[in-house]
């Protein structure tokens, strides 16, 4: 009985994975093909694909079209709760994908001098002079499991830089710490 328990066990960390992995895209691809109400099943997630593709190749290329861009997201950013959705999900995109992106800093914040409290996080603000705050950087913690996180303002000497990459730590903090962290491949983010 024990060996039938061991294999079902075996079996769900071979099959829930896998699951939940085919749900989330099946769940993003639903969601976006039923953005635009077509017969053809597939062909709103094509459409708007191509179209996010094509309309980012349109603002990289064509430079009359980037004052009209700015001229839209200054509009956007004025509009009272819209403008705070809006460049707040903006900040959080381009930190995650754009040319800027915030989670390559990976370090260990000691949070407990006493008992010696350690967290992983993201410096995402290296300088706060700007605002008055001197000796202090952003950090992000992110939660396991979720899309969110907190913002602490963490003294520098409390800071330890980590040797890994942002990528590889993101998937260690999101897993909870089940996944194996590596030290960072200078060769690799040399070239």
């Amino acid at each position: 009985m024990n060996s039938l328990i061991k294999y079902f066990f075996r079996g769900l960390l071979l099959v829930v994975p896998i699951v939940l992995t085919v749900a989330t895209l099946v769940f993003i691809f639903n969601w976006l093909d039923g953005m635009l109400p077509l017969r053809i099943r597939g062909l709103g997630f094509f459409i708007i694909v191509f179209g996010i593709t094509f309309l980012g190749l349109l603002t990289s290329k064509l430079k009359l079209l980037q004052p009209l861009v700015r001229w839209f997201e200054d509009t956007l950013s004025d509009l009272p709760v819209v403008g705070l959705l809006y460049s707040s999900f903006k900040e959080l995109v381009s930190g995650i994908v754009g040319e800027q992106q915030k989670f390559t800093h990976p370090v260990m914040v000691r949070l407990n001098a006493e008992n010696e409290v350690f967290r992983i996080g993201f410096i995402t603000q290296h300088d706060l002079t700007h605002v008055g705050i001197d000796d202090l950087v952003a950090v992000f913690f992110p939660h396991s499991y979720n899309i969110s996180g907190n913002l602490y303002l963490v003294p520098r000497k409390n800071i330890q830089p980590l040797p890994t990459q942002g990528a590889e730590t993101m998937r260690f903090l999101m897993s909870g710490g089940v996944v194996e962290l590596n030290h960072k491949d200078t060769e690799q983010t040399d070239a």
